[in-house]
């Protein structure tokens, strides 16, 4: 048996086929009519609020549809409210009719918070009307209930970009390659904020030559979060945070970048290997020495081939007192740097202090030995000569000794302690001794410069002697116990001088230890002086 036909059905299909034709008085009379006499089916009063949106009346449209939802209570009818408020909104948007468009997108979202397009819909009015922060709100909240949508993503990117957020919008672009990386247009607006992340660079780099540090920071921080692709930038942040001490905050740009890189950015290790070495100075002059062999550590296991490292890091064991790791830290840098002369002073030091370790021990051929080396490093200091021909006069070696208190004297016409050992000798006389030292006064003035130029100035041995050129006495005999205490009470005078000499020396320990500074070329590019 047929399906009986439903009356009420088919005068709603008359009248929506009489609205569909532009008869709209027709339509809205006919269910009127039909309204009257079925006064409780809600499908009447739902066409009925259709024509009412079609014909423009959206009172009387939604008080049709508020009275179809009381009959029918289903939720149905609010999404086709909003979607009747939408599709006038639409309308009103293609005539620049923005007020309007943005009450009636207004009217949808109330009637069907769940309506989401609508919230898209409503951003796009914001725009056209230039209020970009309520534009964001919207398009935030449609991205975040309705993920994957690419024009969504695109239109809150082109927000983030107008309102000065290029870390937002590269964010909004990276996930629509994500999801179609084929897409031109994120590709394009990729490129575009690619172009002002550069731009971002070049003024961050032009902050720097200008030493406004914490500016170039902050530029330098943009231009990574529009294109955190291009490790240019972060490792130009790394060091403009070393230039104001943010060391770690620079190790942690550099290392990022070389674990990203696979340790093939040059620029970057390099830069890692000054920050360290700038950290562990600053731990050394404020006496946190462990801390400042592991910094020094890591510059030396990123790279072994700056001697300067190794020269650092050999003052840390000095301060540490341990002098063999020092001695093996400043050979190695002798040994990569044979010509620097802070280095072969280090070495000249620790050899000497060696040396006297053993000759306070009776080992004179191991004193020797060490004293050898002090002067092969430092052949320019008298005392380093007296303290070899020490070794060599107590090791029964008496012609090699008179030849290194010879040298000692021509080095320091004056010295005491070879004066007096040449004497014992029988080499010289006290009288020749007189001489020799009122020769040497009376030539002070006129040979100050040459023997300046050939004395280290962290070497300047306080005699323990005055120069007047009054006569000195004859040495007296003393018992060879009482002798060595004299010889090694002299010697470690004048080795105490020199360590205070070097100590307040501004040249040594503070000033001279090596710090490998960055340096501006030209390009812009960074380099470090080693």
């Amino acid at each position: 048996m047929p399906e009986q036909e439903d009356p009420v059905e088919r005068q709603i299909d008359e009248a929506r086929k009489l609205l569909l034709q532009g008869h709209h008085v027709q339509s809205l009379a006919l269910l009127s009519k039909l309204a009257f006499t079925n006064a409780d089916d809600f499908r009447v009063f739902v066409a009925k609020a259709e024509c009412y949106l079609t014909i423009g009346d959206l009172n009387s449209a939604t008080s049709s549809l508020h009275h179809a939802q009381s009959l029918a209570g289903s939720p149905d009818l609010s999404l086709s409210l909003s979607q009747a408020y939408d599709g006038k909104a639409l309308q009103a948007m293609e005539d620049s009719q923005f007020e309007d468009a943005l009450w009636l997108l207004s009217q949808a979202i109330e009637h069907c918070p769940s309506n989401y397009i609508v919230f898209a819909h409503r951003a796009a009015v914001f725009v056209s009307m230039d209020r970009l922060s309520k534009a964001r709100d919207d398009l935030e909240h449609y991205t975040t209930v309705v993920p994957g949508d690419c024009e969504g993503m695109m239109m809150l990117a082109y927000v983030y970009k107008d309102l000065g957020e290029p870390t937002a919008a590269t964010a909004c672009v990276q996930k629509v390659l994500n999801w179609r990386p084929e897409n031109k247009e994120a590709r394009q607006l990729y490129q575009i904020l690619r172009g002002r992340a550069g731009e971002l660079y070049n003024h961050g780099n032009t902050l720097l030559l200008e030493e406004k540090v914490d500016e170039a920071i902050d530029v330098l921080t943009k231009a990574i979060e529009m294109d955190p692709t291009d490790f240019r930038f972060r490792s130009r942040r790394a060091i403009a945070y070393r230039m104001v001490g943010r060391h770690d905050l620079s190790v942690s740009d550099l290392t990022h970048v070389i674990e990203v890189t696979d340790r093939q950015d040059k620029t970057a290790l390099r830069q890692l290997v000054i920050t360290y070495n700038e950290l562990g100075v600053e731990l050394l002059e404020s006496g946190s020495f462990a801390k400042a062999l592991v910094f020094f550590g890591l510059a030396i296991q990123e790279d072994p081939s700056v001697a300067a490292l190794y020269v650092n890091r050999g003052d840390v064991h000095r301060e540490l007192k341990d002098l063999p790791s020092a001695l093996a830290d400043y050979t190695k840098a002798h040994e990569l740097q044979p010509n620097d002369s802070q280095t072969r002073m280090r070495l000249g030091m620790l050899h000497d202090a060696r040396g006297l370790t053993y000759f306070d021990d009776g080992l004179f051929a191991e004193a020797s030995e060490s004293f050898s080396c002090a002067v092969k490093f430092m052949s320019n200091v008298p005392q380093y000569w007296c303290h070899l021909g020490m070794a060599r006069m107590n090791n029964k070696e008496e012609a090699k000794a008179l030849e290194n208190f010879e040298k000692a004297l021509e080095l320091d016409p004056g010295n005491d302690l070879a004066l007096s050992r040449l004497s014992m000798l029988g080499r010289r006389k006290p009288k020749q001794q007189t001489q020799a030292i009122q020769t040497s006064s009376l030539k002070n003035t006129t040979r100050s410069s040459s023997i300046a130029a050939n004395r280290t100035s962290h070497f300047k041995t306080q005699a323990a002697i005055s120069r007047s050129g009054k006569a000195i006495s004859s040495p007296v005999k003393q018992p060879a116990s009482q002798q060595k205490a004299s010889d090694l009470t002299t010697m470690r005078r004048s080795i105490h001088n020199d360590f205070n000499s070097l100590r307040k020396s501004k040249m040594d320990w503070s000033s001279a230890t090596r710090v490998l500074k960055h340096d501006i070329g030209k390009d812009g590019g960074w380099a470090a002086s080693k």
